[in-house]
């Protein structure tokens, strides 16, 4: 309300300066001109405040709906405030001159006081109430612009990481549509797919908006993923909470592209038996990758951390060619097509193959784990257990 009593004492000075002249160069120094003018100014403040509370209003019925639709259109709604103010300040702006008009006529009938003089100091009322009108309503408008571009970088702050082809990919859901925004694109997916958006692929020049699953990790041999390396296509990921770790342990919280996990990475090396027993005392797994965020992650962390064989938790030993993750789970046909590192893998040679590696240190830079003799000496992750 502070904002509405400085414009309005701005207003009736100004009001009463630009009267004062008038009134000084047309000579009408009378009574009935007096009286005229402070009716006209009482008339005017009034009309001022209505307009300068009318647009408090409108800027604060903005934050509301902004907040609550979380940007849904952001550029629209901004285009809505601005006629709605346009709008208030045409009908003011003629509730203002048919007052004006209505006091000089009666005070021209009661007193009468038929000159010019009070027709030019009507004018330069009206004009002056237009001018400070349509200056509230530009800076209205101005503010809404700011607030609302304000308010989409602190929601995209506060929700979504942004990251290119090279470092995260999604799978999409659907087909692409246009967005103004990426929170316009964020909120369309949620609500289209309510149960499996956890991305999107959004291109800020072209504006087009790609439903995705949950991020993950680039994996060289998956299909079908996501922004591409090559594009020019961003994805945006929900942020995930980090989980509390057992520093006391050695783990630590790791996180690629929204999947995040407390882990610890072995400072030696051992069978893999010797592998999963070391992660049981510590009251967690030996880790496993059974989805495409969680192969991500561990590709990730064993490359980047430890760059050395890493055991992963699969193995085919209860039953040949038949390979399950360490948590019961069977190694799916689908993730089974692109682990791998080369498409003749797992070939358990020698008719001893039957544990997962990831060969990081023996074939550097050669994407996909290998089966290998469970009795050979790897480093290994450990996944804290939760619950």
């Amino acid at each position: 309300m502070v904002v509405v009593v400085v414009v309005v004492v701005v207003v009736v000075v100004v009001v009463v300066v630009v009267v004062v002249v008038v009134v000084v160069v047309v000579q009408a120094v009378v009574v009935e001109v007096v009286v005229l003018l402070l009716v006209v100014v009482i008339v005017v403040v009034i009309v001022v405040v209505i307009v300068v509370i009318v647009g408090e209003v409108v800027v604060v019925v903005v934050v509301i709906v902004v907040e609550v639709v979380v940007l849904v259109q952001a550029v629209v709604v901004v285009v809505v405030v601005v006629v709605v103010v346009v709008v208030v300040v045409v009908v003011v702006v003629a509730v203002v001159v048919v007052v004006v008009l209505v006091v000089v006529i009666a005070v021209e009938v009661v007193l009468a006081v038929i000159v010019v003089e009070v027709v030019v100091v009507v004018a330069v009322v009206v004009v002056v109430v237009v001018v400070v009108v349509v200056v509230i309503t530009i800076i209205a408008a101005v503010a809404v612009v700011a607030f609302s571009k304000g308010m989409e970088c602190e929601k995209r702050e506060m929700l979504l990481r942004k990251a290119s082809g090279s470092e995260c990919q999604t799978f999409p859901l659907g087909d692409p549509w246009t967005s103004v925004s990426v929170m316009t694109c964020f909120w369309i997916c949620l609500s289209r797919f309510p149960d499996n958006c956890q991305s999107v692929v959004y291109n800020e020049d072209t504006e087009s908006c790609t439903p995705g699953s949950t991020a993950f990790g680039r994996i060289e041999t998956l299909p079908s993923a996501i922004p591409e390396v090559s594009s020019n296509d961003a994805i945006y990921y929900l942020k995930q909470p980090i989980p509390a770790c057992n520093a006391s342990l050695g783990f630590s919280a790791y996180d690629v592209c929204g999947t995040s996990s407390c882990l610890y990475l072995s400072t030696n090396s051992i069978y893999y038996t010797g592998a999963v027993d070391a992660c049981a005392a510590m009251t967690s797994t030996l880790f496993v990758a059974d989805t495409e965020p969680r192969f991500a992650l561990f590709w990730y962390v064993s490359l980047n951390y430890k760059a050395q064989n890493t055991w992963i938790g699969l193995t085919d030993r209860a039953v040949e060619g038949v390979f399950m993750w360490e948590n019961g789970n069977l190694l799916s046909t689908w993730q089974n097509s692109y682990i791998w590192r080369w498409p003749d893998q797992p070939d358990n040679q020698h008719g001893a193959e039957d544990c997962g590696e990831a060969k990081h240190f023996t074939w550097a830079g050669v994407f996909g784990i290998n089966d290998a003799p469970c009795s050979v000496y790897n480093f290994f992750i450990c996944e804290q257990s939760h619950g």
